[in-house]
């Protein structure tokens, strides 16, 4: 039925609660999963007071989304399901500029 599926993640609940459904889908399909994290700039680098920690903070928060994707890796592994992992930088869209969409 499925062979590849694609989950995002960002350790919020919603999203943990999705890859705990994504990894029960694969376990019964016998599907891969892709496991996607965007790693999303802090925006403290707009403060000029911190612009010489600009390499730290992107550091902390690289390591911080190879943890989360290590997490899932792991708990994939615990159910039997092969499993990919992608860290990429990117930004989340604006829900205001989607809202007219919706109405």
């Amino acid at each position: 039925m499925y062979r590849n599926i694609l989950v995002a993640t960002g350790g919020s609940p919603w999203s943990n609660a999705a890859v705990a459904y994504a990894i029960a889908i694969a376990a019964r399909t016998g599907a891969a999963l892709r496991v996607l994290t965007v790693l999303v700039n802090p925006g403290i680098y707009a403060n000029p007071d911190v612009l010489g920690g600009t390499e730290f903070v992107v550091d902390i928060v690289e390591k911080d989304g190879q943890e989360l994707i290590a997490r899932v890796a792991d708990q994939a592994a615990q159910a039997g399901v092969r499993c990919e992992t992608f860290c990429r930088w990117g930004g989340v869209p604006r829900s205001e500029e989607h809202t007219s969409e919706l109405q």
